[in-house]
């Protein structure tokens, strides 16, 4: 096989792994989720799939609450957290009281007594067809509470090391590649846009680690000027089972590595710096 046919084959895998992932982020909430069988007969591997699920938890875990920054001049801040959900029920009082917490250790003071909370959702309709639409009503029903983002999170079937640098070089100018990099510009809006209020933001997937861990790496790389050794390995340190790191998953770290490659050659970010 020549080396075009070569090329041109793991292009079109590449970029119908990704896509395929990338476009039920928006499913509409009418959508029914898809089934077992749906699943068994998908046009690729079941792997991702399978390290979704790994993230079972629906329970709120005021531990994995963290502030992860507070922008100086708007106020606003941003969060990271686990489903807050607890059985069938948005689990709004335990996360405001999660979020008074970590604030008041890191600022030294209390929460805004006026703010927004902005929930964004890192769930997708394929695994997490349940606890995002009672999310979505949650919020549809007590606007006063909040308001509600949705941007399903997919991460990487592949690593971008796999491929030839030519080819790397090429694929990750694609957005598809970096996935969430539309996720990323919405982000440093909300926290750096100034309002009549703060806006507290609090970005989640159901453990609050792998896919949230992802999201918040590329935040803390693209606008807090970290490398991406840095912001990996703080994903990592989050812990799993009690006193115990749990690394990121392969997807996210293949998502998080994909951006990471768009931000400092594509942005030209040179904080972000050696990519392994």
């Amino acid at each position: 096989m020549s080396r075009l046919m070569v090329f041109l084959l793991a292009l079109s895998t590449s970029l119908l792994s990704t896509l395929s992932l990338s476009a039920y982020a928006e499913r509409d909430e009418g959508d029914s989720p898809f089934i077992s069988t749906e699943l068994n007969n998908l046009p690729y591997e079941r792997e991702w799939v399978n390290t979704l699920r790994r993230e079972s938890s629906t329970q709120f875990n005021p531990e994995r609450l963290q502030l992860v920054h507070c922008d100086e001049v708007s106020g606003n801040c941003l969060f990271r957290s686990s489903l807050p959900q607890k059985g069938n029920d948005f689990a709004y009082g335990e996360l405001r009281q999660a979020m008074q917490s970590a604030y008041r250790a890191r600022m030294g003071a209390s929460l805004p007594a006026r703010f927004e909370l902005v929930d964004i959702s890192l769930l997708n309709w394929f695994t997490d067809a349940k606890e995002l639409q009672l999310e979505k009503q949650y919020f549809r029903m007590n606007p006063e509470k909040g308001r509600f983002k949705h941007h399903a999170i997919y991460g990487a079937l592949s690593s971008p090391n796999a491929y030839p640098e030519t080819m790397k070089n090429w694929l990750e100018v694609l957005p598809s590649m970096g996935e969430i990099s539309a996720l990323e510009d919405d982000l440093g809006y909300l926290i750096s846009t100034v309002n009549d209020k703060p806006q507290m933001v609090v970005v989640h997937c159901r453990a609050g680690h792998d896919r949230t861990g992802e999201v918040v790496a590329a935040f803390q790389m693209r606008y807090l000027g970290m490398s991406h050794r840095e912001a990996f390995a703080k994903a990592n340190a989050t812990k799993g089972h009690p006193g115990k790191p749990l690394p990121i998953n392969p997807l996210s770290r293949n998502g998080l590595m994909w951006y990471a490659y768009y931000l400092r050659d594509v942005m030209g970010i040179s904080t972000v710096g050696d990519i392994e």
